[in-house]
């Protein structure tokens, strides 16, 4: 006695979001309801991705699933917005008034005197005497 095989064909996603797409409404829940008990059963992630595109009637999705061809719906994600460049802070310009040159020039001259002509404190002077 022989045992006669059949030949059923293999529920994968991609065999399973083809047929989504050509059924009829009563098709459509028979395949979800099926696509569910996958989920429950399988620890892949394929089929709880699926369920949700199903859910969400994302026929763009469901449709690259079926083809393999995912360009239509990578290039509807819309790209992220570049971050905006900090601006460099400008430094401020030394506002000097009659008074306080005078007294920039004393304290320049003293640090002549002193022999620190072109120490940082003696360029910040020279600044601000010039600015002026």
């Amino acid at each position: 006695m022989t045992k006669a095989t059949t030949n059923t064909p293999v529920f994968s996603a991609k065999a399973a979001a083809a047929a989504w797409l050509k059924g009829n409404a009563a098709a459509k829940k028979s395949i979800r309801n099926r696509v569910a008990e996958k989920v429950e059963a399988s620890k892949r992630v394929r089929w709880a991705h699926l369920l949700r595109d199903i859910d969400a009637a994302d026929v763009a999705k469901i449709k690259a699933r079926a083809t393999g061809d995912y360009s239509a719906t990578k290039s509807a994600k819309p790209k992220p917005a570049p971050k905006p460049k900090a601006a460099k802070p400008t430094k401020a310009k030394p506002v000097a008034d009659d008074k306080s040159v005078v007294a920039a020039a004393k304290a320049f001259g003293a640090l002549v005197a002193a022999g620190e002509g072109a120490s940082p404190e003696a360029l910040a002077l020279v600044e601000l005497i010039s600015a002026a």
